[in-house]
């Protein structure tokens, strides 16, 4: 307490007149002292609160304390202008409440708040007031808040100051961080790490986000322990998505979706598709790795609106190379296929068909690169075949059979040894060579792989069906390359409900590849067709793409009806499958389809039909024709070699390495030669006939088209 002598304080605006009881309560607070002296009454109503709360004021002085703050109409502050007051709809600002109320003069304290739907949201003020009756007020000064709405204004003000300071974080952390998108394209899951941050797992065909600082970062993908790459990733800032394509194997894609109103067809959007690309940088993209809704609100009177989707294509570095070829890009459809092979470490006996085609159309540096790799670490049959190719593809034949006839010499009893020599070898005919290693290695697969192509411009079917059945008992994968000469032997021999219950059970085995094992479904299909068997159906796809079943109707020489292909939406199907179906009956037709036709549209044409289109150009001397078609035929070897058979009856090492069907395909275009002997043309087409034992798209022109 004060000493009885201490001079009296100052009270500029009369609040001890107002309450003399303030003056002993406030020398037991100096805040409240504070507050009289410079002329702030709402600073000494809350003074006296916390001295109250904290226990400055004892006894008579605490129950004083209380009294006063019953009475906020002693803390007034004189207006100058009344507040505004409106609503509209329901919001606006609205009086509440009616405390301290004075029966004498009928004044009363009310708090001022912000109502939305008439509901009090925030408190803005407290007023001492009268009613004027309905909805009119006299303002006559402005009090204190009482504790319940002070506190419930300081807790609205702290929530939108953090609302803001959270929003100014999110602005900093967003002007100096971003999203890297990384996607997989491998049919297996990896993880991705950003120097930094935690891994993150990446499933197959699939997106995993990695936030981090922008600039420069060291980006490691990994294969359990194994790493598949590491590279200097420069994220930059501001940029809409930002995102890393494993080994560029994924087949990202950014596509405009079009929306039009109710009942309105939308206009088709525009497309682009990132294959072989490792960053990927795209701005503007409202809906990334997420499915766009099937429609949205429109502004009134719109016509039609936009919206950016990417996203990753089904079907992973398959569907990425397949684009790429059909696109005119081959050698860097090869580059994605043999950088992914080659990141992944796999043997060379699980690559398949597929990469030794990708070896075919890549560069020399990069069949050099991955074929040296590969016989590096491998030693096995498949690694030095995909060695032996490098070698002839860029030239170098006397070398490669000097190095492998010398292997053979070293190893007089190894049948790998035999056989890589021998496949080597340009023998006019193969067959005796060929014939006599299979008899000191019978069990051998390549040996009787290799057997099969001997024996098949000679139309021997039954050697080619006992090599089969061989080949099929010691390596079922490798025989599944041979399943279609299989097959066609088998019902060549009039033993075509044999065919049809081995096929059915080889497409069960599960040493086969989900592929494989549906192209021997696809065969065991086409024999049941040929025996009028109700038996196999043809091969199920859990996701088929778009005009599947309809190619493998053509394949198995089946008619496809036109309203089947119009209800189509991709153009490049439907153009393929019209040149198809004109390639049963009306040559011209098909021809002239050729002609117009893009290349992503000939691309998705089945090779037994291109083989015969091709061949009826090049008998007709149609170059431009025949030069279109050239570029589905693989290496431009593989066309000279067909030309040359065309022409003249030329059987190369290339030719032997065609399926039957194409050979069929060559051998009934060489039936309509005008130039060629009656007996040739008929020789020709006998073997046609039995080279397409399944009646396939061959056998079908051969009935329907004119002479």
């Amino acid at each position: 307490m004060e000493p009885e002598s201490a001079p009296p304080f100052r009270d500029p605006i009369g609040l001890l007149s107002r309450s003399p009881e303030l003056a002993a309560l406030a020398r037991s607070s100096t805040s409240l002292r504070k507050a009289i002296e410079r002329g702030r009454p709402f600073d000494a109503y809350r003074a006296l609160f916390w001295g109250k709360v904290f226990g400055r004021f004892k006894g008579e002085a605490k129950a004083t304390a209380e009294q006063l703050l019953a009475h906020r109409r002693i803390f007034f502050k004189p207006l100058t202008s009344a507040p505004a007051m409106m609503t509209f709809n329901g919001v606006g600002t609205s009086l509440y409440g009616s405390a301290d109320r004075d029966l004498d003069d009928g004044t009363y304290v009310a708090t001022l708040f912000v109502v939305v739907l008439f509901l009090p949201i925030f408190p803005i003020a407290s007023y001492l007031v009268r009613s004027g009756g309905g909805r009119s007020w006299t303002f006559m000064a402005k009090v204190p808040m009482g504790l319940v709405t002070y506190l419930w204004q300081r807790a609205i003000g702290l929530g939108v100051l953090g609302v803001v300071a959270f929003g100014a974080s999110a602005a900093f952390e967003g002007y100096g961080h971003a999203t890297l998108h990384v996607v997989n394209g491998l049919d297996h899951p990896v993880t991705a790490q950003i120097s930094g941050t935690p891994a993150v797992t990446v499933q197959p065909s699939s997106e995993a986000s990695i936030r981090t600082p922008t600039g420069k970062h060291t980006l490691v993908v990994r294969d359990g322990d194994r790493e598949l790459e590491s590279s200097t990733v420069d994220i930059p800032r501001g940029r809409g998505s930002v995102v890393w394509n494993i080994l560029g194997a994924a087949p990202l894609y950014v596509e405009e979706v079009v929306y039009s109103p109710s009942g309105a067809d939308a206009p088709k959007g525009t497309g682009q598709i990132f294959c072989g690309d490792s960053l990927v940088l795209q701005d503007s993209v409202d809906y990334a790795f997420v499915e766009p809704p099937a429609s949205i609100q429109m502004e009134k009177g719109a016509t039609s609106t936009t919206r950016k989707h990417l996203g990753i294509a089904k079907g992973g570095v398959d569907t990425c190379a397949g684009y790429l070829v059909q696109h005119g890009q081959p050698e860097k459809a090869s580059h994605i296929y043999l950088t992914v092979a080659k990141a992944e470490h796999l043997p060379a006996a699980k690559l398949g068909q597929t990469l030794e085609a990708m070896i075919a159309l890549a560069s020399h540096e990069d069949a050099e690169a991955f074929a040296k790799d590969l016989l590096a670490r491998d030693d096995s049959v498949d690694a030095h075949r995909i060695y032996q190719d490098w070698l002839l593809s860029t030239g170098q034949r006397e070398r490669v059979l000097a190095e492998y006839d010398a292997r053979a010499k070293a190893h007089p009893d190894d049948a790998d040894a035999e056989y890589l020599a021998l496949r080597l070898r340009d023998d006019a005919d193969p067959r005796v060579p060929v014939d006599a290693a299979v008899v000191r290695h019978p069990r051998h697969g390549y040996l009787r792989h290799m057997q099969i192509y001997a024996h098949r411009m000679t139309l021997d079917f039954q050697t080619i069906a006992t090599a089969a059945d061989v080949l099929r008992e010691v390596d079922i994968r490798l025989w599944s390359r041979d399943v279609a000469e299989h097959a066609t032997a088998l019902v060549a021999l009039d033993r075509g409900r044999e065919a049809l219950d081995m096929l059915v059970t080889a497409s069960q085995s599960s040493a086969l590849d989900p592929p494989d094992a549906k192209i021997v479904q696809l065969y065991a299909f086409r024999v049941a067709q040929k025996l009028g068997d109700s038996g196999p159906g043809l091969p199920k796809d859990a996701d088929p793409p778009e005009g599947y079943q309809l190619f493998q109707r053509v394949m198995c020489g089946l008619d496809i009806e036109t309203a089947e292909v119009n209800v189509l939406k991709n153009e490049d199907m439907k153009g393929a499958l019209r040149i198809a179906r004109d390639a049963r009956k009306l040559p011209d037709r098909a021809l002239d389809d050729v002609r117009g036709a893009s290349d992503r549209t000939l691309a998705q044409l089945p090779t037994t039909v291109v083989a015969l289109l091709f061949g009826e150009a090049t008998l007709r001397g149609d170059a431009a024709v025949a030069t279109k078609l050239t570029t589905q035929l693989g290496p431009k070897k593989m066309a000279d070699a067909m030309t040359a058979y065309v022409r003249a009856g030329t059987v190369s090492e290339d030719l032997r390495a065609l399926p039957f069907e194409m050979i069929a395909a060559l051998d009934f275009v060489r039936s309509r030669s005008n130039t060629a002997d009656d007996k040739d043309r008929k020789e020709s087409l006998k073997r046609a006939r039995k080279e397409d034992a399944l009646h396939g798209p061959v056998s079908v022109a051969i009935e329907g088209w004119p002479p």
